[in-house]
């Protein structure tokens, strides 16, 4: 793989790669835990896939809290209770949530607020009033 282009590009030149505080539309194209999803977003001018961290959420230490939190987030993106079928359902529909681009923490996740229009509130807002997580002490 060859870039020629790249040969040209200096620290003076090149703009530095920076997305915190600005805010894109993102689409949800999967759920890993009740706080981490997949997102797609175009920062510049690619899209790309990333592990999204919800902020301010973290697990409970109960497994059957945590099963219960992810069927909540995935109720609160889809308005759908059959999360076994979740794959199918981010591949054939769009949920577009307006992302709030905080950081990338020290495992590489992008730490986000996700915006629910519906509700005027943060999707972590949401998943703390229904006690299936807890709030992240940094």
């Amino acid at each position: 793989m060859t870039d020629i282009q790249i040969t040209k590009h200096t620290d003076k030149n090149t703009p530095l790669f920076f997305i915190n505080g600005n805010n894109y539309l993102c689409k949800v194209v999967n759920i890993v835990a009740p706080n981490i999803i997949k997102v797609v977003f175009k920062p510049y001018d690619t899209y790309i896939k990333v592990l999204l961290k919800i902020n301010n959420i973290t697990l409970q230490d109960n497994n059957n809290i945590n099963n219960e939190a992810l069927q909540y987030l995935y109720y609160l993106l889809t308005e759908n209770e059959d999360y076994h079928n979740m794959i199918h359902f981010f591949n054939n529909n769009d949920v577009l949530l307006t992302m709030i681009v905080l950081y990338f923490d020290k495992e590489g996740y992008l730490i986000a607020d996700l915006y629910d229009n519906k509700n005027n509130k943060t999707i972590s807002q949401l998943m703390l009033e229904s006690e299936t997580v807890k709030k992240y002490l940094k």
